[in-house]
């Protein structure tokens, strides 16, 4: 039963880990516009939660996030 537990255990924190990520989403998207300190949250989220995820969306979105914050033309654009 232990490993089973885990298993639906780790499925329900990978779908709670989704459903937060969509409501961060919607709330960034909401006005039209993405700043920095929005991605800089998202990445943060991101870096905690990609640890513990399986979720291959989460990792790529933690990557991508990554490479805006160290683009040098999302900087001049502030």
């Amino acid at each position: 039963m232990g490993k089973d537990f885990d298993l639906l255990g780790g499925e329900r924190m990978a779908a709670c880990q989704i459903d937060e990520l969509i409501g961060i989403a919607r709330g960034l998207a909401a006005d039209g516009l993405i700043n920095q300190a929005e991605v800089e949250f998202l990445q943060s989220w991101l870096a905690t939660n990609a640890d513990i995820s399986d979720q291959p969306i989460i990792r790529a979105l933690y990557e991508r996030t990554n490479e805006i914050l160290r683009d040098a033309r999302w900087h001049r654009r502030r």
